[in-house]
């Protein structure tokens, strides 16, 4: 009687009221990724994700639910990153009842650093043209000024940079901001006797640098390094299984790394001087990990992304070399996210066999 019992609760483990029709079984092998957009609940009657396999899940960092009846097998990676890039606040209900609230706060970006200026003969004096990090992306640096003519600013929350000035001609152009997922441009030159333009902007653009012409001790400033793009926040993940989850491989929500700026452009001529170099990108936050099992030996990564680095700016021309354009800040951390862990189940699972055993007798 006692075999039969035990035979019979193990082939019979009851599934919860509360999953929905199972999908069959969910098996990724090593190189194959398949991709799921949340808030959404999946439900396997098993899960199989191999060495190499991964189960990517985008989305606006709400809740994705997993829910498995059977064995659970992940020896690979599930990756939830959110598409929300300044930050989240989510709360609610998880599908077998439990709260669960997380906040996915947004860091600042590094500040761009100022162009320098020759005001007083090479004393190493800084323009406050850098852009500021804002909303997580890194200024971008400011244009150098050169014999009392601004180079441009530097560009903030993923804008562009303004032009430098000029007594002759144009000053650089600014850099174009918004490129997604960069890093910073570099400060360039178009030609030999071209003014410094700003590099482009993973983040903000760089201010372009002020030209001068005129006599022969002029020179032109250096362009402003642009800024670097923010890193994404992790999502969050709720796993439930009825039978341990085993294998070696990864639950990751954890925030990525901010994006590095760009260095500042070097002065020309006799009075050129530095542009500042761009700030660098917030990373992202970590997300949340809810598991809901008799236990699991997977590994839960749930860091915040580190801060991409300020850069250098540029450094003056011949007769003011010492006139170094101002460093990017480097952009701030993310915030770690959180895990929860919740053992109730296996109280519940009793329960469940309990009720079943009695109606065997």
């Amino acid at each position: 009687m006692r075999s039969r019992l035990f035979g019979f609760i193990k082939k019979n483990k009851p599934v919860p009221p509360f999953f929905p029709p199972d999908e069959g079984a969910l098996i990724i092998t090593a190189g194959q990724t398949v991709t799921l957009t949340a808030p959404i609940t999946k439900t396997y009657n098993s899960i199989d994700i191999q060495t190499g396999g991964t189960l990517n899940i985008t989305g606006n960092g709400n809740i994705a639910q997993i829910l498995c009846s059977g064995t659970c097998n992940i020896d690979g990676n599930i990756i939830y990153r959110a598409t929300e890039r300044n930050g989240y606040s989510y709360s609610g209900t998880t599908i077998s009842g439990s709260p669960y609230s997380h906040t996915a706060t947004q860091r600042l970006g590094g500040n761009g650093g100022g162009g320098s200026l020759n005001f007083t003969n090479n004393v190493n004096n800084i323009y406050p043209n850098g852009g500021a990090g804002t909303s997580g992306y890194g200024g971008g640096g400011g244009g150098g000024v050169t014999d009392g003519y601004l180079g441009g600013f530097g560009g903030s929350n993923n804008g562009s940079g303004s032009a430098g000035a000029s007594n002759n001609g144009a000053g650089g152009a600014g850099g174009a901001g918004n490129v997604t997922n960069s890093t910073g441009g570099n400060a360039f030159r178009s030609g030999a006797n071209s003014n410094g333009n700003g590099g482009a902007g993973g983040g903000s653009g760089g201010g372009g640098g002020m030209g001068f012409e005129g006599n022969k001790f002029g020179g032109q400033g250096g362009g402003g390094g642009g800024g670097g793009h923010k890193g994404l926040h992790g999502g969050i993940i709720f796993i439930y299984s009825l039978e341990p989850i085993i294998g070696t491989g990864n639950f990751l929500v954890s925030g990525t790394s901010g994006f590095n700026g760009g260095f500042g452009g070097s002065g020309r001529g006799f009075s050129g001087t530095g542009g500042g170099g761009g700030g660098g990108g917030a990373g992202g936050a970590g997300g949340k990990i809810i598991i809901q099992a008799p236990s699991y030996s997977v590994f839960p990564v749930i860091v915040g992304g580190s801060g991409g680095a300020g850069r250098s700016g540029g450094i003056g021309g011949s007769g003011f070399e010492a006139l170094v354009g101002q460093s990017g800040g480097a952009g701030q951390s993310g915030l770690i996210g959180a895990l929860e862990i919740l053992w109730l189940e296996q109280v519940n699972n009793f329960m469940m066999y309990f009720a079943k055993i009695l109606e065997f007798l």
